[in-house]
């Protein structure tokens, strides 16, 4: 076989036994690819398959790790979900001994100066109260005073306690309601459920309660905290009596 060469093509004469020699001709560039070329685009598509498949594979393995998660998640909504259910069953069935009771205790309207709308079967549980105010604090913020205090569930269990806050200020023969929006213009009264919604099983601080404020003399603030309960009983009520700054 002899060979001839150019500037861009190899030349090719192959001598065969019994056959006439034959002249192949081939390029440069094709004989390059092939020699230096297609190994390297080989070992490129090696190393990209086995990149796409280690990263395949850590798909893999984080959809296996994130899958407990998922169902741990479905299972804490499912759960909260039934809680609901039977927290509403308990509550509908107070509503109805309620409503098949009919009375409504005199000590409500007595304890709640009667500012409130009566519902069939309320009743005053203050005397063993589930629950207890701690930590009663006016505090003097610009013009207004702010009431600060401390829910505590005294349950057994630490069972779920859910219901309405209102806090009164009397002081210079006026009265002051916490929820402000709370009394029913047309009636003058207040609803039980229309109150600050709260739900604990251990603790619940409340520093939401303002009451207008203006400087002078030092005079009694009168401060009442009152609590119902989901179906209208009277949980809790306190009575605070503070000097301040007028």
């Amino acid at each position: 076989m002899e060979t001839r060469t150019s500037s861009k093509k190899l030349g090719f004469l192959v001598y065969e036994a019994e056959n006439a020699p034959r002249y192949y001709e081939i390029k440069k560039s094709l004989l390059k690819f092939i020699i230096y070329g297609l190994p390297l685009t080989t070992l490129v598509l090696l190393a990209v398959v086995l990149m796409g498949s280690v990263y395949f594979e850590q798909i893999s393995e984080r959809a296996k790790r994130k899958e407990p998660v998922i169902i741990k998640e479905l299972r804490d909504n499912v759960s909260d979900l039934e809680n609901r259910l039977a927290e509403a069953q308990v509550l509908t069935k107070n509503l109805e001994d309620r409503l098949a009771k009919g009375d409504t205790s005199t000590d409500i309207i007595r304890n709640t100066m009667g500012l409130f709308l009566p519902v069939p079967g309320m009743q005053d549980l203050t005397r063993t109260p589930n629950l207890a105010v701690e930590n009663i604090e006016p505090v003097i913020s610009g013009d207004r005073i702010q009431l600060k205090f401390n829910i505590i569930n005294q349950t057994k269990d630490n069972q779920k306690l859910a219901g309405y806050i209102f806090v009164m200020m009397k002081h210079a023969g006026k009265i002051h309601v916490f929820p402000e929006n709370s009394i029913e213009e047309s009636e003058f009264k207040i609803k039980f459920n229309s109150g600050e919604s709260f739900a604990t099983q251990r603790f619940r601080p409340v520093d939401n309660v303002f009451f207008p404020y203006k400087s002078g003399n030092i005079e009694d603030f009168l401060f009442k905290v009152l609590i119902f309960s989901r179906t209208g009983d009277l949980l809790y009520k306190q009575l605070v009596s503070k000097k301040m700054a007028q």
